[in-house]
């Protein structure tokens, strides 16, 4: 049981390292991307005022 909450953990983990690195590699212009590729919807309001 423990093993594989470790092991869905490291996978979720990669998935979600790998992704954030591809869209700054893609996007190194844009600092609003939020970690999981979403606008930072905070930024966003505050950068329109």
């Amino acid at each position: 049981m423990i093993e594989n909450i470790l092991f869905l953990s490291a996978m979720i983990a990669i998935f979600v390292i790998i992704r954030w690195y591809i869209l700054n590699k893609s996007d190194e212009n844009n600092p609003t991307k939020g970690f999981l590729g979403m606008k930072d919807e905070k930024s966003q309001h505050s950068e329109n005022k």
